[in-house]
């Protein structure tokens, strides 16, 4: 058994060795003309037979569409680079806007920070103004107070009063 297997494997390695030298050895194939060029090469389109003319038509006609349809491409290509153009220009001109909103909010959180405390530095200053005329109108009654005591000793002092004038006898 073990000598069949041997003389398998002799075979097969002695006949891919022959194909190998083959596949080596062969020239390589050149490729295949396309008709249309065959045709094309041909010269005189009055020599073409009624379907190589056919052919030749279409081969035109496809490469002229071939030709419109790569303006077409470019055309479309050039409007789609101005088109990210013009999406990074209103990126930019976004971000540039929202930078500016923001620093624009951020001013206006201090400038109503700022109006708070003069707020509340104003307020108190009234607080402040209205104790201290308090103070002021209560030590002005206090010295008209003063006043009057002092105005009702001299009287009592001076002497009885005097009769009321011009009625009460």
């Amino acid at each position: 058994m073990r000598a069949a297997a041997f003389a398998v494997v002799l075979f097969a390695s002695a006949s891919g060795c022959s194909l190998l030298h083959e596949a080596a050895t062969r020239p390589a194939p050149e490729p295949p003309v396309r008709r249309e060029e065959g045709v094309l090469s041909r010269g005189n389109p009055d020599e073409l037979g009624p379907d190589e003319r056919l052919l030749l038509a279409e081969y035109t006609d496809t490469q002229a569409a071939k030709v419109a349809m790569e303006a077409q491409l470019a055309e479309a290509r050039a409007t789609i680079d101005g088109l990210q153009a013009q999406i990074r220009q209103l990126e930019e001109a976004r971000d540039r806007e929202r930078t500016g909103r923001a620093a624009a909010e951020a001013e206006a959180e201090r400038l109503r920070a700022t109006l708070q405390d003069r707020e509340a530095k104003i307020l108190s200053l009234h607080l402040e103004k209205a104790k201290v005329t308090q103070d002021l109108l209560l030590a002005r009654i206090e010295a008209a107070e003063r006043q009057a005591e002092a105005a009702e000793e001299a009287a009592k002092a001076a002497g009885p009063a005097m009769p009321p004038r011009g009625g009460e006898r």
